[in-house]
């Protein structure tokens, strides 16, 4: 089996560690509609770099990429429009969407 390189293995690593933290601390203390926002800026993140990675494809001349990243972007940009429409719930329901998730799941099992 083949290891990964180190620079890969970290990334993997520190990209844990933040998801985690992101998890257990940020989601539970920022309000959820805030936290939403968050989610949908780091899902456009994705977005950005498959679209710079199929540039960088492109010039390769690395075909099975560009094809990859187009499909991917096709589908994803879709889910991202989708979660992006579901925004109307924080108007549509403002003392929910004030709540930090702590108090949004306390309230929740109420």
């Amino acid at each position: 089996m083949r290891r990964q390189p180190a620079g890969l293995q970290l990334g993997r690593a520190v990209g844990f560690v933040f998801s985690t933290l992101r998890h257990y601390v940020v989601d539970r203390v920022l309000e959820t509609e805030r936290s939403y926002r968050a989610t949908l800026l780091g899902l456009k993140h994705g977005l950005d770099v498959a679209r710079l990675l199929r540039e960088v494809a492109a010039r390769e001349g690395d075909d099975a990429l560009v094809r990859f990243c187009d499909e991917l972007l096709v589908e994803r940009a879709r889910l991202v429009e989708d979660a992006e429409q579901q925004l109307v719930w924080f108007a549509e329901c403002p003392q929910k969407a004030l709540l930090s998730g702590f108090r949004m799941a306390l309230s929740s099992s109420k």
